[in-house]
């Protein structure tokens, strides 16, 4: 993944988004906050192409 969201910054949003139910438009406010200039859709293509890369290790848990 080509990205300058590195892979334990692009973890926490999966997990602020998917273990803790928070909205990207509220993370992306707390990543501005700190300084971050990220928009929401930068956030959602980090969670897709995550998830591409993860999608054969759910095939293999499935199976």
């Amino acid at each position: 993944m080509h990205s300058l969201g590195s892979a334990s910054v692009i973890a926490e949003i999966l997990h602020q988004k998917f273990e803790q139910g928070v909205p990207l438009s509220r993370q992306l406010k707390d990543w501005q906050r700190m300084g971050a200039a990220l928009s929401e859709t930068t956030l959602a293509n980090w969670i897709i192409k995550s998830s591409d890369l993860m999608s054969p290790l759910i095939r293999v848990d499935s199976g």
